[in-house]
């Protein structure tokens, strides 16, 4: 009769404890990374978006800019000094005043910045 002989397991591939550790662990941080990716992304328009709805698309620029030139007019008629001047001195150094506010504001940048 034959005789079976039994091999050890060397003729069988092992895989080894530290390879699928590895594997499992490169797939929890891939997953990780994609994740916070994505919430950074998500954060980021999600922010813009609410700056650009509360902003009204520049309207409260033009809202600033008014309340700006009517506080200036409104100071240049109360101050006795500027009664004293020209018209024209009047209206060339209350632009200046408006350009100055606006500028110390930030609204000569544009909306985006």
């Amino acid at each position: 009769m034959a005789e079976l002989t039994v091999q050890p397991h060397s003729a069988v591939p092992e895989t080894t404890p530290t390879k699928k550790a590895s594997s499992s662990m490169f797939r929890v941080v891939r997953y990780v990374l994609t994740r916070i990716i994505t919430l950074s992304v998500t954060v980021v328009v999600g922010v813009y978006l609410t700056i650009l709805i509360a902003n009204m698309g520049g309207y409260v620029d033009n809202i600033q800019r008014a309340q700006i030139r009517e506080d200036i007019q409104q100071h240049a008629l109360n101050n006795p000094a500027f009664k004293s001047l020209s018209t024209e001195e009047r209206n060339q150094l209350t632009a200046q005043m408006i350009a100055l506010r606006e500028k110390r504001v930030g609204l000569d940048q544009p909306f985006a910045i």
